[in-house]
């Protein structure tokens, strides 16, 4: 999914979109009228044009919306309080801010130091937990391989991204 792939859902005719379940850990639903309401309320004025898009919401409606949009659509999204901030392109380097290790991520294969530099990769199993982290490698990706670099789940309050 991307920042396409919503405009392109939410310009469609209201009795095309659909609501969706995921049966993960946490299990999350969605209604079909629950999906409309919040595309109407929220996104109506969302464009390719744009390449942040912030919006303030409702605080019933934060949880469905940070889920919607971080792992449905799989968007890098800024939060500041209730305001969101949709950003259209998605980073591709990040800085560890804390400390990552078993104790705290204990899907972790080793300890990520505070300052280590890591790259977004493909999740390529689905095993990250779009809704708490994303999928980060050591190895900075290359597009003449097709070789399947590893990742591994870090969570969104241990990084931060860094400006190329």
């Amino acid at each position: 999914m991307s920042y396409s792939t919503l405009i392109a859902e939410i310009n469609n005719v209201k009795k095309e979109r659909n609501g969706f379940a995921c049966k993960r850990k946490q299990p999350f639903s969605i209604t079909d009228f629950r999906i409309n309401e919040l595309y109407n309320r929220y996104f109506s004025k969302l464009s390719m044009k744009c390449q942040e898009f912030t919006f303030s919401t409702l605080p019933e409606d934060h949880d469905e919306l940070l889920y919607l949009l971080r792992a449905h659509f799989q968007l890098w999204i800024g939060i500041q309080g209730h305001s969101i901030t949709i950003h259209q392109e998605f980073p591709r380097r990040f800085r560890v801010t804390r400390e990552v290790n078993p104790n705290n991520h204990w899907f972790s294969p080793k300890t990520f130091p505070m300052g280590s530099i890591l790259y977004y990769g493909k999740d390529h199993y689905s095993v990250c937990n779009r809704n708490k982290g994303i999928p980060l490698s050591e190895i900075a990706p290359s597009n003449e391989s097709e070789v399947r670099q590893p990742v591994v789940q870090i969570n969104y309050d241990f990084i931060e991204v860094l400006e190329d």
